[in-house]
């Protein structure tokens, strides 16, 4: 982790450390800035939660994105995204609901 101004605000910038299926970013109240996501597997989504914890499967997320095969997505809250449990990001093979994959995915994701 990292602090870097986004936006002219002080935030904490966070990484993986290695290709995982999902990030626990903080287990408090925060505000999301911006998510990257490389995904070295097959198309999939990234979901978002606004929760402490990593959900189950079966969790309905409060963001969803479809990222391609083999691509990389980019995700900017310019005003930031306020999460009232924390957050929490992961992949699924599934939109509506939480299906979590492998661990192909790169996260860095940027929040106070």
């Amino acid at each position: 982790m990292g602090i870097v101004n986004f936006n002219s605000a002080r935030v904490i910038h966070q990484w993986s450390p290695a290709l995982e299926k999902n990030r626990p970013v903080k287990n408090a109240p925060g505000i999301l800035y911006s998510l990257r996501v490389y995904n070295h597997g097959p198309q999939q989504f990234i979901q978002v939660y606004d929760a402490n914890v990593i959900p189950n499967d079966g969790a309905p997320p409060n963001e969803v994105y479809i990222v391609a095969a083999s691509a990389s997505l980019q995700v900017d809250y310019p005003d930031g995204l306020n999460m009232l449990l924390g957050i929490a990001i992961s992949n699924s093979s599934t939109a509506a609901t939480k299906t979590e994959g492998l661990a192909d995915c790169w996260f860095a994701v940027d929040y106070k």
